[in-house]
């Protein structure tokens, strides 16, 4: 059930409300009813968050079709008059739904200045409605946040209407409709906003979501236009890109990434992303990570960021021991053989989170690479003995 359900069906059951509502009308039932969804757009509008508010605005506005299609437009100023509260909330609906007709009618007689530039622009933008937009701009209203709502909502037509007047006087705006379209995966409208004179925090957000939509085409599209960008900017972007790569596991993102930035010293890749990714057991990622990384021909084991790297691998070595991922705890012993006591307690906590999981298949392999280690303790310390023998 809807929060709107809900509250229709909480206020049907109380019959002095009912009779409270029904006293605003002109006898109407179908009012009481219209209304109470109304009533619940205006009190919940405020704290819900932007998806909350989208929903609600939707949902509100199908609920009312019906009955706006049956109430004779000049009925609707005499409802406003009489019931305040229906003010905001009926206006969002009418905007959204673009019946110019009605609002034409009622606007100059009901609504002033005074009205909500914000809630009125998100409605623009989520009606997504050219004709609705024109209707507000020849009136004076500066409607311009529009293009974030209905970049969230996908409408192209009134996001590249806005753009073309933001793009050069408010980039911040253009910015926010960028990440909002990034969020919903509106890749066409993404694509058109992306430039190199949006701030580089609003491209940064935009990249992580496209990143985690596997969206890896766009990523590098989008990397392409900061290319004329100073060198910070430029790593911003490219890191966004990179860690949430490796956290998602897109190997074909962070493969592309690394293969196109050969010049660079190492991958900006965050450890905590590096954790996400063996938490969540992209092990296809952690080698084209590691490889970047600690590339054998620098000293493998003895590169100096092979100590995070091995922090990977007390954390790492247990954790996909328990989820039984066989292969990830082979390859964290084949590029990091165990070499001190501390690793050998790590391989002990491991077999036992393997067998709690019941995968005897990695218990069994981790358990041979103890005993492994073991006769090279034990062969190692005959040699130190018969060293201080022979001395």
């Amino acid at each position: 059930m809807s929060a709107i359900d809900a509250a229709i069906d909480a206020v049907l059951r109380s019959q002095p409300l009912i009779r409270e509502i029904s006293s605003f009308q002109d006898g109407w039932f179908e009012d009481a009813l219209i209304f109470l969804p109304l009533r619940h757009l205006d009190q919940a509008l405020g704290n819900c968050n932007v998806d909350g508010q989208t929903s609600l605005v939707k949902a509100t506005a199908a609920r009312l079709v019906p009955w706006l299609n049956s109430t004779p437009t000049p009925r609707l100023s005499r409802l406003v008059a009489s019931t305040p509260s229906i003010k905001l909330p009926l206006l969002l609906a009418l905007v959204y739904l673009g019946r110019l007709d009605q609002l034409d009618f009622l606007f100059d007689k009901c609504y002033d200045d005074a009205l909500g530039l914000g809630w009125l622009s998100m409605a623009v933008g989520l009606g997504g409605s050219l004709p609705t937009v024109h209707f507000f701009v020849n009136r004076g209203y500066d409607v311009s946040q529009a293009i974030v709502s209905a970049a969230g909502a996908g409408c192209a037509d009134v996001v590249e209407y806005f753009e073309r007047q933001s793009r050069h006087t408010n980039v911040v705006l253009v910015g926010r409709a960028l990440v909002r379209a990034a969020q919903h995966n509106h890749v066409v409208i993404v694509r058109r906003l992306i430039t190199s004179t949006v701030p580089s925090h609003f491209v940064a957000d935009a990249i992580k979501w496209m990143a985690e939509w596997d969206e890896t085409d766009t990523v590098l599209y989008m990397l392409t236009t900061q290319q004329t960008a100073n060198e910070a900017i430029r790593w911003e972007a490219l890191a966004a890109a990179l860690n949430m790569g490796v956290y998602f596991g897109r190997t074909s993102l962070v493969a592309s990434l690394l293969n196109d930035n050969n010049d660079m010293a190492y991958m900006p890749a965050s450890v905590l992303d590096i954790e996400h990714a063996v938490t969540t057991g992209h092990l296809e990622v952690l080698h084209l990570i590691y490889a970047k990384n600690v590339p054998p021909r620098d000293g493998g084991a003895k590169h100096p960021r092979a100590s995070m790297w091995k922090q990977q691998w007390r954390h790492g070595v247990p954790h996909a021991s328990r989820q039984g991922w066989l292969p990830m705890v082979q390859w964290f012993l084949t590029t990091q053989p165990p070499t001190e006591t501390d690793d050998e307690d790590t391989l002990r906590v491991a077999v036992e989170g393997a067998r709690d999981g019941g995968h005897g298949h990695v218990v069994d392999w981790l358990v041979g690479q103890l005993r492994s280690l073991e006769q090279k303790e034990v062969r190692a310390s005959g040699r130190d003995s018969s060293k201080v023998k022979n001395g």
